[in-house]
């Protein structure tokens, strides 16, 4: 011990140091692009969470900042669906507002998933790129933050358990056509702009 009588009657407990290390990834695919006829599309996305960290996540919080990222097309009616993970019902779209409801957590190598919706007018856009950023905190408050990969898997395409893919996803609009010749109805009225 370290008191030099030659007696090991100290009873000294040995501190084993944990060293977090928070990794949250997140996947963002295009489930569907729907033309309403009326010169707007409804947009549905799906988010996947992974703790890929050897901790705990709390406070999660997932990005989309639709109204800067579709500036432009007039995004609107905005809404968060429960996967399982719970939606904020008041997300609206902007880089503050968080489409996951507060407290929501992943525990180590848990999956987690929501989904948004929302109307833009695309007009002659026939393609957008968009991405998004999930964020968590471990349980010594250590941030970790991922920007979102298109498809529904945070790990990419290379299963190397690290989500350091950051492809961005399309979202196409579908144009109209009459015969094989496509058209723009820019101002959503039917009639060829």
């Amino acid at each position: 011990g370290t008191d030099d009588d030659e007696d090991p009657d100290e009873q000294l407990i040995t501190p084993t140091i944990f060293t977090e290390t928070p990794i949250i990834g997140l996947a963002k695919n295009a489930e569907s692009v729907v033309n309403n006829g009326d010169g707007t599309h409804t947009v549905n996305y799906l988010f996947t969470l992974e703790n890929f960290g050897n901790t705990s996540l709390s406070d999660l919080n997932v990005i989309d900042d639709v109204i800067t990222q579709f500036s432009g097309m007039n995004p609107t009616s905005f809404t968060a669906t429960d996967g399982t993970l719970t939606a904020n019902s008041s997300w609206n779209g902007t880089s503050s507002s968080n489409v996951l409801a507060s407290g929501q957590s992943l525990a180590i190598g848990a999956t987690g998933n929501v989904s948004i919706s929302f109307v833009v007018t695309p007009g002659a856009t026939a393609s957008i790129g968009n991405q998004a950023q999930a964020q968590g905190t471990s349980p010594q408050g250590l941030n970790t933050a991922d920007n979102s990969t298109d498809g529904i898997d945070p790990d990419g395409t290379d299963d190397d358990e690290d989500p350091d893919e950051q492809l961005i996803t399309p979202t196409i609009f579908e144009n109209k056509s009459i015969g094989n010749k496509v058209w723009y109805d820019i101002d959503g009225d039917g009639i060829l702009d």
